[in-house]
């Protein structure tokens, strides 16, 4: 019965920590989504005035990118390495706690207070 129960406990953290993965990853892609996008009101007619007519999308022309855009490309590598960073950590960690239960079952333990 023990081993059951902890086996439940184990899918349920595999559950948890899955979703938290795929919710990086959906942050991620939501980043992605604007840093491909921001660079298309860069023809807008503020822009023009204050970065000159050879302004239009995807081109600054007399203007440049500072560190904001740049760190928010960071962000999203950062985001994607740390997700399956911590997707493959994860499952190894379900590895080693699935010998464990391996281990008390051969040893013969019934009682989860030993």
């Amino acid at each position: 019965m023990m081993k059951t129960q902890a086996h439940d406990e184990d899918m349920m953290k595999t559950q948890a920590h899955d979703e938290d993965m795929m919710k990086t990853q959906a942050h991620a892609a939501c980043l992605v989504i604007g840093c491909v996008v921001f660079p298309n009101g860069w023809d807008s007619e503020v822009v023009r005035d204050m970065c000159g007519e050879d302004t239009g999308k995807y081109s600054l022309g007399n203007c440049s990118v500072r560190w904001a855009y740049i760190l928010a490309i960071i962000g999203i590598l950062d985001a994607l390495i740390l997700s399956f960073l911590a997707f493959v950590l994860g499952n190894r960690q379900t590895d080693f706690l699935q010998e464990e239960l391996r281990a008390e079952s051969k040893g013969g333990r019934s009682s989860a207070f030993e």
